[in-house]
């Protein structure tokens, strides 16, 4: 936060520090991940989006559904990512954009992003990218899908007992919710 604060550093070292720290959260950090997103400039962009996401707070995601199809490649690019931290099943029919992209890079992202998310309307759309005429898109696409039904198994193999296992012979953790398992 002093990197951040202090008015004598250069902003490209602020914006590192900004991606540093923007794991941590904190409405502390608003201010500043706001300030880089308005700036006008298209590195500080970038950074606040990256911050977005890396916060996991969805709050931040109408922002980044805005950049998906940023003029800049590297801008949707961190969209696409960030909006697998921040966004939810709503948020999947915006990735169509990301899916048809000109760019690789955006394409591969907006996959991860859907296999984050996950969910059923994420398979469809996985199932989708398996007809792409481009290799690594068919190839993540299909990892992607290997992914989500290994969770899927995951989820049905895991037993109450298993789960309160996990944290030694009769302890949980306060405020853990099994009941999921």
């Amino acid at each position: 936060m002093g990197v951040l604060q202090n008015p004598t550093e250069y902003d490209s070292v602020k914006l590192k520090a900004l991606e540093a720290i923007s794991v941590f959260g904190g409405e502390e950090l608003d201010p500043y991940i706001e300030a880089a997103w308005d700036s006008g400039d298209i590195h500080a962009r970038q950074s606040s989006i990256f911050a977005m996401g890396r916060t996991s707070n969805p709050k931040w995601a109408e922002k980044v559904v805005q950049d998906l199809d940023h003029d800049a490649v590297a801008v949707r690019y961190e969209a696409a990512m960030a909006i697998g931290e921040v966004g939810d099943e709503q948020h999947l029919r915006n990735l169509d954009v990301s899916l048809e992209d000109t760019d690789l890079t955006v394409q591969l992202a907006a996959i991860s992003a859907i296999e984050r998310i996950g969910g059923d309307v994420a398979k469809d759309k996985l199932q989708g990218m398996l007809t792409s005429s481009e290799p690594r898109v068919v190839e993540a696409a299909q990892q992607s899908l290997q992914i989500l039904k290994e969770e899927e198994e995951l989820d049905e193999v895991v037993t109450p007992e298993m789960a309160r296992g996990m944290y030694g012979s009769a302890d949980t953790l306060p405020g853990v919710d099994l009941e999921g398992y």
